[in-house]
């Protein structure tokens, strides 16, 4: 019989890696880093148009003004209706103020990273305010604002980040077809050429799309760094999976495997929703799995997120052997009644992350902070016997403030989600 993998899940906000080493804590100066320096940013979820009074209907007129707007005039558009008041309500897709607020503070205190790797979800949800009555016109103006919003998002990237590799992932959301259905040819075009991932032979940034009409995944490289940008959507266990295809799947499968073959890479997975039975169709979670095990070597980090919270997963055999981390990146939306965060990251030339800053929008202040680092936890250095430990020795983490403050960035969440998801992960060990 063969070894059973088990996952561990643990909230925080540390760096992950699949060596030894542990990441200094997350407060030290950034210009200790000894290689490469990047940026992950995640479920941005970005309702345009939201009305301006903190109640989060949808102002119609707003709708159509943006529906037959040029997207280039989308931000003098937004900027004078929505004024300069930044939104203090939680549990709700992210307005423009707060996608302006986060845009600026990235890009101001960072403003020259390698790249920047964003784990999916950039469009809005389909469920809104229960007072809403007329969301949209007809379904093809949905469509039409769907496209429109995810190049709008992207040329803020572009504007911002002048030059800068950006290695997206497709969300559950993004897509012209209903979440969780897979997006239409014309979507999966317009999403490359909006994020610049149309192959130019005479970029540093190398891109092969060439299976994104497939299923939504592709590879792309920038020196040693290997990206392989996996859309886990089509192995979603959600009921909404209609487009669910084994074949597409087998694709996919087979298309990782041997990329992940190659010996002595440096690769870097990027996807939205994270392997685990809560999550993905179980044997295709098992396989995912049983991929990252057998190339362990080459995976010196996975990305994902989809939950709006910061999360640790391990996948691992036993006490003795572990595998590969599963790092969960917080969102910029507050919709899950979390805090909005992103995060920058130091990474050596072996691929593997040495250091991160947590950063947050402090909900008192209104403004970005640094904080709820390694230290929180008490875990000592971060490595794969101490998570597992603590994982271990941590039997309510819900009862925990350090562990309340790790995962939604503050101790105030009290979103029912946050119990009903990650409750029965975080235990599982055997």
């Amino acid at each position: 019989m063969k070894p059973v993998t088990f996952f561990l899940s643990c909230a925080f906000a540390l760096s992950i890696f699949c060596g030894c080493h542990g990441p200094k804590h997350e407060e030290a100066a950034v210009a200790d880093a000894p290689n490469g320096h990047c940026l992950f940013v995640s479920d941005m979820h970005f309702n345009p148009f939201f009305t301006n009074d903190g109640k989060h209907n949808i102002d119609t007129k707003l709708r159509d003004v943006l529906a037959t707007a040029d997207v280039t005039k989308w931000d003098s558009i937004l900027t004078a209706y929505n004024g300069a008041k930044l939104d203090t309500v939680r549990g709700f897709d992210s307005d423009y103020n707060l996608i302006k607020s986060a845009m600026d503070n990235i890009s101001a205190t960072y403003p020259n990273p390698d790249f920047i790797a964003i784990t999916g979800d950039f469009l809005f949800h389909s469920n809104y305010n229960s007072t809403d009555t007329i969301p949209f016109k007809n379904p093809q103006q949905e469509r039409l604002l769907r496209f429109k919003t995810m190049a709008f998002l992207a040329g803020l990237f572009n504007k911002k980040f002048p030059g800068v590799s950006v290695i997206p992932a497709f969300g559950n959301n993004d897509t012209d077809n209903g979440d969780y259905v897979f997006p239409t040819d014309a979507f999966l075009s317009a999403y490359l050429k909006d994020w610049n991932l149309v192959p130019s032979p005479t970029s540093k940034f190398k891109v092969d799309t060439s299976t994104i009409h497939t299923g939504g995944y592709y590879k792309a490289q920038l020196g040693n760094q290997v990206f392989l940008s996996i859309n886990t959507t089509i192995l979603s266990s959600s009921k909404s999976n209609v487009t669910y295809s084994p074949k597409v799947n087998a694709a996919l499968f087979a298309w990782l495997n041997k990329e992940l073959s190659a010996p002595n890479q440096n690769v870097w997975i990027v996807s939205h929703i994270p392997p685990g039975a809560d999550f993905l169709k179980s044997a295709d979670s098992d396989t995912l799995e049983s991929i990252i095990k057998a190339h362990s070597s080459n995976v010196k980090l996975y990305l994902a997120a989809h939950t709006h919270f910061n999360d640790l997963r391990v996948i691992y055999k036993d006490s003795t052997t572990q595998y590969a981390f599963i790092r969960m990146v917080s969102s910029i939306t507050a919709d899950h009644s979390n805090t909005p965060g992103y995060i920058y990251a130091d990474f050596d030339q072996n691929g593997n992350v040495t250091n991160e800053t947590q950063h947050y929008l402090d909900y008192k202040s209104l403004t970005w902070k640094t904080g709820f680092g390694i230290g929180t936890l008490k875990m000592g250095e971060v490595n794969t016997a101490n998570v597992f430990k603590f994982l271990q020795t941590t039997q309510d983490p819900f009862k925990s403030t350090p562990y309340i403050q790790f995962h939604s960035l503050d101790s105030i969440n009290r979103d029912s989600y946050l119990k009903h998801t990650f409750a029965p992960n975080l235990l599982q060990v055997k």
